[in-house]
């Protein structure tokens, strides 16, 4: 969760988006990871979770992640949102 609280800070500081990062794990090892990059872009897509999940399917050459995990935190202090993907 840390390094996704990471993402979002480095997203904030370079002016991209919002304070949200993700990152995606498979096998206890991080295969993606990304922020928000929404204003940067000027595409309403680019959440952190979406940029996490185009990193890792670049990583892995697959466009699918099955059984990767998908971490996801705010700056706020609100929980961050784990979710679990599946092909």
């Amino acid at each position: 969760m840390q390094i996704a609280l990471d993402e979002a800070y480095n997203g904030i500081g370079n002016g991209d988006g919002g304070p949200f990062g993700s990152v995606i794990t498979k096998e206890n090892h991080i295969i993606g990871r990304g922020h928000n990059r929404v204003l940067k872009n000027g595409d309403p897509t680019c959440h952190g979770e979406m940029e996490a999940i185009r990193d890792a399917c670049r990583n892995s050459k697959t466009i699918t992640a099955a059984t990767a995990s998908n971490f996801s935190k705010n700056t706020n202090k609100e929980k961050g949102c784990i979710n679990y993907l599946y092909n």
